[in-house]
């Protein structure tokens, strides 16, 4: 009868994870009891973000070493690491190498934002990238030279990824021999703008990315990267694609994707792209979701409402948009309103991000 008096430890883990929204709620939580505090633990330390300036990172890091000596059993709870050697008061490069080498357990996904990068500190992210928990890796990076090297070692693990350009050099990308380990990837984050260095890398033969799996890809508005010789393989197997239209790139042929399930489009200035693109589904087609962010000009509503309606397949067409602006648009959308297509979705910037699983 005693034992009636307590919830079941799965609930209680389950109520504290709503509180994700107030990290001293679940310091409070963890002095409960001792039942408490695993759950406690595994949210407050699942998130090592070392990504504002100098200072607060090495104070930070320091609170981190004081609390794990202590417990060591904290470092399992540690998923994802976020951190930079960026800002106005740059972290020490012993800190970053401690950092880097630390022996994370069980992480998951890691967020680097890496400026200026020393030797050393390159060895130091190759031996983080190589750590064999590794799922997820969100890299941005300023130096095409360093960003290039950081891959030689990564661990067989690592399945997602996100790469951002390098806006100051106009380096390119030049290998003369293939990388030791080939990284198979399940999803592909490249939702911004690709200078030609990155562009170089990505179609390489000797990229170690292994597009040959891939399930979920971003491209932004680098189209023409999924048309290159390199992504083959991959245009056979996307089941998720995320872009961005525009009228300066070459059209995409969605027939290409025998395997798309979710299409997620970004019209921006590229509205007749847009067409021109969905222009391309077959009757054959596997598409079960559209999903179009923002909501149409005036100008295009009755080419849109012809156009998705005169598809040969009726997949769910969803806005991502406002509610009072989704509720207005949709009476000039006469026939997909009558096969009850529509639907109004929830704004969602981190979408793709979500969707991987990736560190934000």
């Amino acid at each position: 009868m005693e034992g009636r008096r307590h919830l079941a430890q799965e609930l209680t883990d389950h109520i504290i994870s709503f509180l994700h929204d107030s990290p001293s709620d679940w310091a409070a939580c963890a002095l409960v009891s001792r039942s408490w505090v695993y759950a406690t633990q595994a949210h407050i330390f699942r998130r090592l973000y070392l990504l504002s300036d100098g200072g607060s990172n090495e104070r930070r890091w320091a609170r981190f070493l004081e609390l794990s000596s202590k417990s060591p059993d904290l470092t399992r709870h540690v998923r994802q690491l976020g951190v930079t050697t960026f800002g106005e008061r740059r972290m020490s490069t012993e800190t970053f190498l401690a950092i880097c080498t630390f022996s994370f357990t069980r992480l998951d996904g890691v967020w680097l934002i890496l400026y200026c990068l020393k030797p050393s500190e390159i060895s130091a992210v190759q031996r983080l990238l190589g750590c064999p928990t590794l799922r997820r890796a969100r890299i941005v990076c300023d130096e095409p030279s360093s960003f290039f090297q950081i891959w030689d070692r990564c661990s067989a693990t690592l399945g997602h990824v996100k790469v951002s350009h390098f806006t100051r050099s106009k380096e390119r990308f030049c290998s003369s021999q293939p990388s030791a380990t080939p990284i198979r990837l399940e999803s592909l984050d490249l939702n911004t703008p690709v200078g030609g260095g990155l562009h170089d890398w990505l179609v390489h033969p000797f990229c170690p990315l292994d597009f040959s799996a891939l399930k979920a890809v971003s491209v932004g508005s680098n189209t023409e990267i999924l048309q290159s010789d390199k992504f083959a393989p991959a245009r056979q197997t996307i089941e998720t694609l995320e872009l961005v239209a525009s009228n300066t790139k070459p059209g995409l042929d969605l027939s290409s994707f025998p395997a798309l399930q979710v299409l997620r489009m970004d019209p921006g200035g590229g509205w007749w792209w847009a067409y021109d693109t969905l222009a391309t589904i077959t009757a054959s087609s596997r598409i079960l979701k559209i999903i179009i962010v923002g909501y149409l000009d005036t100008t295009t509503h009755e080419l849109f409402d012809a156009e998705l309606s005169a598809l040969p397949i009726s997949p769910t067409i969803e806005f991502e948009i406002y509610p009072p602006y989704y509720a207005s648009m949709i009476t000039n959308l006469p026939r997909l309103m009558s096969k009850n297509m529509l639907h109004c979705a929830k704004k969602s910037p981190e979408w793709f991000s979500h969707l991987t699983g990736m560190p934000i």
